[in-house]
């Protein structure tokens, strides 16, 4: 979580599929939106590279998130 910039980051595993674990998570979320925070879910597939070499999904989400709040990598 990036209280400063509002964004949770959220990973759902398997356990998530459930319908009651799915109400959760969709009522927690719902009420952070109010809030105005940006809620970004990742899963198994966001962690796995495409490819050797290649940086997994997760890290273009999670910097694509906090750049449209205003953050700037440290150069």
């Amino acid at each position: 979580m990036y209280e400063e910039f509002k964004i949770a980051f959220q990973y759902d595993g398997g356990h998530h599929a459930t319908p009651a674990q799915r109400r959760s998570d969709i009522f927690r979320d719902e009420n952070a939106r109010e809030l105005g925070w940006l809620v970004v879910v990742l899963t198994q597939w966001d962690l796995d590279p495409f490819a050797p070499g290649m940086a997994p999904r997760a890290v273009t989400r999670v910097r694509g998130a906090l750049t449209s709040r205003g953050w700037k990598p440290a150069k």
